[in-house]
């Protein structure tokens, strides 16, 4: 399931850092990682696993839970 989230870019460090304490990572950390994220955003689209939509102030940034990114890396799907 996608969670869209709007906020205020003035909000949005404080919502970051939540997420981070709650296992979410931005697609942009896990590509760092090697990762397709293009193969996490269409998982996502056929609900196969969570992810959060983040917009503030026309910028979006997609989410992810780092235990299911990771599992996805050990059976080769990502």
């Amino acid at each position: 399931m996608i969670e869209e989230i709007t906020v205020k870019r003035s909000e949005s460090d404080a919502l970051k850092k939540g997420l981070k304490k709650e296992g979410w990572f931005s697609a942009h950390y896990f590509t760092r990682r090697g990762v397709n994220i293009d193969k996490l955003r269409n998982l996502a689209k056929k609900n196969e696993i969570d992810a959060k939509h983040l917009s503030m102030d026309g910028t979006t940034t997609w989410y992810y839970k780092e235990s299911d990114v990771n599992q996805l890396k050990s059976e080769n799907k990502c």
